[in-house]
């Protein structure tokens, strides 16, 4: 989870390109976007909570998992694919920009 989230920041970073808006970003998404997201969705929306990053980085590091959660290796899953989507957007950003 934290390599995860170090390789998550530096293509936020990349992305981004600012320092403070990628460090800004990082924390609102890993710390704060899951407690806004419960408790400004309605109640028949509790199941998207679970794809969120911190969430779904969650899931695959907690010793037991809850009812209805998602198992480790669909948390893994769903925060890979946070991590390659910010990757490759980050790198055509720098490709784009910097040619």
């Amino acid at each position: 989870m934290l390599a995860g989230s170090g390789v998550l920041g530096v293509a936020l970073g990349g992305l981004l390109r600012s320092t403070p808006a990628a460090i800004t970003t990082m924390f609102g998404v890993m710390f704060l976007l899951s407690g806004f997201a419960s408790l400004l969705l309605p109640a028949s929306w509790a199941d998207v909570i679970q794809y969120l990053p911190a969430d779904a980085a969650g899931t695959f590091t907690a010793v037991a998992t809850g009812d209805g959660a998602l198992g480790p290796w669909g948390g893994l899953a769903v925060f890979a694919s946070y991590i390659v989507a910010t990757v490759i957007a980050a790198a055509w950003r720098l490709k784009r920009a910097d040619a």
